[in-house]
């Protein structure tokens, strides 16, 4: 016997189409996350490295590094920089001739377990801190 295509879905396909688009949101839904953590990370990456930059500028014209804190210190970028919310605190630690950035996550950001803290030094040396040791934090 021939179906009228007027009767519409039955119950059960009606079903089997939910879990199938259940199933594709609870795999696709997690990688989102990652790749805008991911994003988020790389942008206070490039935030570190361009305050590595005026580091350097103020090494080479001044023989020594600024001070983390009081005079002379200098005003770390929020990151992201263009303001939003924020994604890393960022910190600053020297003395005359070595500085470390550090950048802690904060907010959602917090769920990078993979890479955590960053770190740059006055060498380029990059780290991470993450409870799951990653070489792929720094791209």
């Amino acid at each position: 016997m021939r179906r009228s295509f007027s009767q519409g879905m039955t119950l059960v396909e009606l079903m089997v189409v939910v879990a199938v688009i259940a199933v594709l949101a609870g795999i696709a839904l997690p990688m989102y996350q990652d790749y805008i953590r991911r994003a988020k990370r790389v942008e206070c990456e490039g935030v570190m490295l361009s305050v590595a930059g005026t580091l350097e500028r103020s090494m080479s014209a001044n023989g020594k590094y600024p001070p983390a804190t009081g005079q002379g210190a200098i005003t770390l970028p929020s990151c992201p920089k263009d303001g939003g919310t924020t994604n890393y605190t960022l910190a600053y630690t020297s003395n005359d001739q070595t500085y470390t950035l550090t950048a802690t996550p904060v907010g959602m950001q917090v769920q990078d377990t993979k890479c955590g803290v960053l770190t740059l030094n006055h060498a380029g040396q990059k780290g991470a801190k993450g409870t799951v040791p990653n070489p792929d934090c720094w791209r």
